[in-house]
């Protein structure tokens, strides 16, 4: 039996709120905010920024994560991901 690895998808608001009270101002509509999401899974936060990048989860530049949702899990090791 494999090993079970839980998947989470991270999703953030690069522009921390702003977008949301601005942008009517700005482009004339309203906007929740400007996503960006990366995926945690094996211990780390896998992301693109310029390429794909990890670190430690809520450790990236991009703050602390407007939602979390689980994905549910993977059995896919490591060294094949």
């Amino acid at each position: 039996m494999s090993e079970k690895y839980p998947v989470k998808l991270y999703i953030y608001d690069i522009t921390n709120g702003m977008a949301k009270s601005l942008a009517p101002m700005f482009i004339g509509r309203p906007l929740e905010g400007v996503w960006h999401t990366s995926i945690v899974v094996y211990g780390k936060e896998f992301y693109y920024s310029g390429g794909i990048c990890f670190d430690k989860p809520q450790t990236t530049q991009f703050g602390t994560p407007v939602k979390e949702l689980d994905l549910g899990e993977t059995e896919i090791p490591i060294e094949d991901f």
